[in-house]
């Protein structure tokens, strides 16, 4: 059976509490680990930005033409 999948999120803690309180440069694993989650992490945020950006933007637009109620985060457009 092989070893469960290293999480990003552990790999992070990881990283932060072996650098926590040291001066020192960064280990080899440390910069592998770093490496790893750069690597892992940047698709997670492109599909962030695309919900933000596209998708919410896409929503919001479909509210405002339905006339609904303001909700938190949504920019009130004000009519005269």
């Amino acid at each position: 059976m092989p070893p469960a999948p290293v999480t990003l999120s552990s790999r992070l803690q990881t990283m932060l509490y072996t650098s926590m309180r040291t001066t020192t440069n960064l280990t080899k694993n440390q910069t592998v680990a770093y490496q790893t989650l750069y690597e892992k992490i940047q698709p997670i945020i492109e599909k962030i930005k695309k919900i933000s950006e596209v998708d919410l933007k896409a929503i919001e637009s479909e509210m405002d033409k339905l006339n609904v109620p303001w909700t938190p985060g949504r920019m009130p457009e004000l009519k005269k």
